[in-house]
This record gives C-alpha cells, sequence and structure tokens, in this order.
C-alpha cells in the first residue's frame, strides 16, 4: 500500500535507518523507483527499499516486534485489507517510544474493529478531515 510513497520517501528524510515501500501495482511500483532515482541526489539518512509485492504478506513473513513504525494506508473501499494489516501490524511492530501504527481509514471506518484487533495497543492520536481518519496506535504499557 506504498500509493504515492510520499509517507515512506518525508520518513525516509528523518534519519531513520531504513524505510520499506511494498506496493502490489506495478505500475506505481514502477513510478515509486523512479520517484527514488530522482531523490537520490537529497541527502537520505537511511537505505530505502521498494518491494513489488503484497504487504500483508510481507507483514505475514515478518518476525515479532521487528519494525519500529509502520504505516498502513490500504484502499480505502477494501475494509479487509486494512483488518488484516493491522492484525499483522500489531504483531510485527516494536514500539519503542518512538513509533507505532500509524493508520488512514475512511473516516466512517469503525476504530473499534481496531481496537478489538490491536489489544495490545492504545490509540493515542486521532485526526480527521472529510473523508480520512488518521489514527495513531502505541504499544501499551505492560
Amino acid at each position: 500500500f506504498a500509493g504515492s510513497g510520499a509517507l515512506g520517501f518525508e520518513t525516509a528524510s528523518r534519519s531513520v535507518d531504513e524505510v520499506v515501500m511494498i506496493e502490489k501495482d506495478k505500475r506505481i511500483h514502477n513510478q515509486l523507483l523512479m520517484q527514488h532515482q530522482l531523490l537520490n541526489s537529497y541527502p537520505i539518512h537511511g537505505e530505502v527499499k521498494i518491494i513489488h509485492g503484497d504487504g500483508i504478506s510481507y507483514l505475514q513473513r515478518a518476525d515479532d516486534r521487528s519494525v519500529q513504525l509502520i504505516f498502513l494506508d490500504p484502499p480505502f473501499n477494501q475494509p479487509n485489507l486494512l483488518l488484516s494489516a493491522a492484525q499483522e501490524a500489531g504483531r510485527v511492530c516494536d514500539d519503542q517510544g518512538r513509533g507505532g501504527i500509524y493508520i488512514e481509514c475512511p473516516n466512517d471506518f469503525d476504530l473499534r474493529e481496531l481496537s478489538t484487533l490491536l489489544p495490545n495497543w492504545t490509540l493515542i492520536k486521532s485526526m480527521e478531515t472529510a473523508q480520512v481518519k488518521a489514527v495513531l496506535f502505541r504499544r501499551s504499557s505492560s
């Protein structure tokens, strides 16, 4: 769900070690690769990987607590993708105080569904526009 790559490229410019963007659509994947080449002349702290593949499958193969911050912005007309991705993100993400799970979803999406899938996570920030809800979850204190 890399989409335009804006979140990933912005994150890469902010002193992170690695950004991985996963995009299933081959056309969009190729556009991301071209954008990455154009941006290579600008200083980026860490490595940017752009993978052609399925984001949920990538998360399913990832180790528990192996990623610090996950951005999820799946197609709004496929809520089951969001639910599947959020559940895997909850397992894979290891928030160490600076990261978490950032999710963009349709404004009318019921956040209780996410809270059920992310029982060890707390919603700490939420904002809404006319069409989009953006939320940030952090791992709950043990």
